[in-house]
Order: structure tokens, then C-alpha cells, then sequence
């Protein structure tokens, strides 16, 4: 049917409308004049296009099939055969007996078969189902941020008497105790160091970046203003108790303590301020002496007297100029307030009403670039407790 009717066009209409053979009567018995009308027409345009003669396409009615279908029919027949040669060759004429086919080879409508059904074949396959990968969820790590390493000093305590310092608590090993002490005694030195600490397993470590030789010279100059003194260390907590004078000297022990510390210390300040009642003793000495002159012998004895009538009771404090070491001052002001203590005790006050106390050159009354200044600042004290 093919290579006979002259193309894929006339094939596919033909195959649809029931065979080769039943073309006519099928666009005879469609159900409406119109519906024939288009059938034809579309047949006939389709033939001409293929360079085929109308008259291959639509074969004769049948006396059979008009018996079956009628005489409207076989006439509704005629009428489209006539109408596809008419629109085929331009006129109404009876077309030539002819079925010659002319036009191009046969192996060209055979490419364009090819490619026509590689098109329908594309415009009809279903495109690929791409698979939708899930999305994953990129989660950004938190960064990371350094924590500085927790303070703590243990537990202990350091109490201030003058030049001297008791340590008292536990260490957790040898090495911290060693540490400890090392640091006080080059402060203090060794003589007014007392050790009154012990060793514990159990005992809290001390982690602080701090160093010790630091804090205990520290605690060596201006917590001499601070009379009792004491340090209670107690994790990264530090408490100071005492009395001073004034509370610009409180909030200035403070602000120093807080320097060497550092800032993750957490600092109880707990010093009172009190005006201490201190009266001078007349007793001056030569420079670098520690022996009473004794012109001062008949006050002092006036002064032990009223120390034993009204049963007084405080610190005996020697000081020095600045001329010499300060090492070698702190020495000379002990012996001096020791000298005057020893001196009142022999005139009948009571061994404990009285204590003596060195503060070297650290406490200057007067101007230390004159001579009068010089002899002031070498002076010994009576602070009333």
C-alpha cells in the first residue's frame, strides 16, 4: 500500500479510516455530510502533496456495498471521490486511467519516514525521571572558644604582725608548701617566716599564674599600713582584714592587691577604718645605732609609768631614714623598737602589753632630702592596740 499510494501521509489516513480498500466506504457512511467534506478534502490535499493521482485513493462504490449502505451512501461516495480529483487537478474532469506514480525516488521517502518516526518517537518519550538527591543540611561547627583556666589558691592563711608572717593551712604536696615558703622568706626573710603548714592529699590545688615572690613582697611593704593584717585565701577568693587609718589607704591596698592578682581573683576587702592612737616616744639615736642616748632615759621612764597605771597595751615601732639599704634599715628599725621595749620592761610593764615592730625606712614622717627631715623619720613609736 505504501510504494501504491505514494507516501506515510496517505498510509497513516488510510490505516485509520479501515483499510486500504475500504477508504470510500468509510468516508461514505460517516455519520455527517460535513464530517466527509474534511475527510476528503484532508485525503486530497495529502495526494497532491505525493504527486499521486486522486483516483488510486478512493477506489469505486461496489454494487455491494451500495446494496448494503444505500444509495446516499454510494452517491455521498461518488460525491467525495469526484471532489478529491477535482481539488487534485484543478477541474472537475474525469481523472486520467493512469495510476503511474511519479515524484522522487523511493529511497528519499523512505529517509524522511526515518526521521519523521525518530521525531514522533522523541516527542512522545517520556523525559527521564531525574531523582532529586536530598538536600543535606551543612551545619557550621560553633567556634571554639578558649576558656581560660580556672583560679585557685587553696586554702590558707597569712597573718601580718609587723615583719613577720605566720602561714598557716594546707598544701596539697611537698612542692607547693616549698614554693610557698621560698617566696615568703625572701620577702620576710627566714627568721620572720613561721611555718605552720601542713601537707593533705585532699587539700585543693593551687593553679594561679600569678607569682608567689611577687604577692609577698607586696604583702611586706604596704600592708605595714594595715595594723592585723591577714590574708585568707580560699579557692579563687582572697579576703583582707585589718585596721588602717584612712579609706584612701583601704581602697589603695585594694587597687594594688587587684594589680598583682589579676582580675579573676575575687577580692573580700574587709578592712576597717580606724584611726590608731599612736604617741611618740622621745628616743632618737645616732645613724646606724640602736642604743639608747640617755637623755631620753627620764621620759621614758614617765612613759612606762602611765603604760602600767592605766594598763595600756600596743605595739612598740621603730623607723629609719632612707640613707642605706633597705635591708639593712628594716634590721636597724627591729633592734631600735626592741631596745625601747626591753628598756620599758625593765621599768615594770608586763611582758604582754607590749610588742616591737620594724618598719625600716617604709613609713617616712618628714622629708628624707634634709637633714632635719632625715631625724624625724628616725623615730620610735607607741601605737595603742
Amino acid at each position: 500500500d505504501y510504494f501504491k499510494h505514494g507516501g506515510i501521509l496517505p498510509y497513516v489516513l488510510r490505516e485509520q479510516l479501515g483499510g486500504s480498500a475500504n477508504v470510500a466506504a468509510n468516508l461514505a457512511t460517516t455519520a455527517a455530510p460535513a464530517a466527509v467534506a474534511v475527510a476528503a478534502a484532508a485525503i486530497a490535499t495529502t495526494a497532491a502533496v505525493a504527486s499521486v493521482k486522486p483516483a488510486a485513493l478512493a477506489p469505486k462504490p461496489t454494487e455491494a456495498h451500495a446494496a448494503a449502505h444505500g444509495e446516499k451512501a454510494v452517491a455521498a461516495a461518488g460525491v467525495a471521490t469526484a471532489a478529491i480529483g477535482s481539488r487534485a487537478t484543478g477541474s472537475a474532469a474525469t481523472p486520467p486511467a493512469s495510476t503511474k506514480r511519479g515524484g522522487m525516488p523511493w529511497w528519499v521517502w523512505l529517509i524522511g519516514a526515518a526521521l519523521l518516526a525518530w521525531l514522533l518517537k522523541s516527542c512522545f518519550t517520556p523525559a527521564p525521571v531525574i531523582e532529586k538527591k536530598p538536600e543535606i543540611a551543612v551545619v557550621t561547627p560553633a567556634p571554639v572558644v578558649a576558656t581560660k583556666p580556672s583560679v585557685s589558691f587553696g586554702k590558707w592563711f597569712a597573718g601580718l604582725f609587723g615583719p613577720k608572717v605566720t602561714l598557716e593551712g594546707a598544701m596539697k604536696d611537698q612542692g607547693a608548701k616549698d614554693a610557698l615558703l621560698g617566696a615568703a622568706k625572701g620577702a620576710f626573710g627566714d627568721n620572720n617566716v613561721l611555718d605552720k603548714l601542713t601537707v593533705d592529699a585532699n587539700a585543693g590545688a593551687m593553679s594561679w599564674a600569678g607569682k608567689w615572690p611577687d604577692l609577698f613582697a607586696w604583702m611586706r611593704g604596704p600592708l605595714f599600713q594595715a595594723r592585723g593584717g591577714n590574708f585568707a585565701f580560699d579557692g579563687n577568693t582572697l579576703k583582707i582584714t585589718g585596721k588602717v587609718d584612712t579609706a584612701e589607704i583601704k581602697a589603695d591596698i585594694e587597687a594594688k592587691l587587684r594589680a598583682i592578682v589579676g582580675a579573676d581573683v575575687k577580692i573580700v576587702n574587709e578592712l576597717v577604718v580606724e584611726m590608731a592612737k599612736r604617741v611618740a616616744i622621745e628616743a632618737n639615736f645616732d645613724t646606724g645605732s640602736a642604743k639608747i642616748k640617755p637623755q631620753y632615759f627620764a621620759k621614758l621612764n614617765a612613759f612606762a609609768a602611765q603604760v602600767a597605771k592605766d594598763g595600756l597595751k600596743g605595739e612598740i615601732g621603730g623607723h629609719t631614714d632612707n640613707v642605706g639599704q633597705a635591708a639593712s634599715n628594716q634590721a636597724l628599725s627591729e633592734a631600735r623598737a626592741n631596745s625601747v621595749r626591753d628598756y620599758l620592761l625593765s621599768k615594770g610593764v608586763t611582758k604582754e602589753a607590749l610588742t616591737a615592730t620594724g618598719y625600716g625606712d617604709a613609713k617616712p614622717v618628714a622629708d628624707n632630702a634634709t637633714v632635719e627631715g632625715k631625724a624625724k623619720n628616725r623615730r620610735i613609736e607607741f601605737t595603742q592596740n
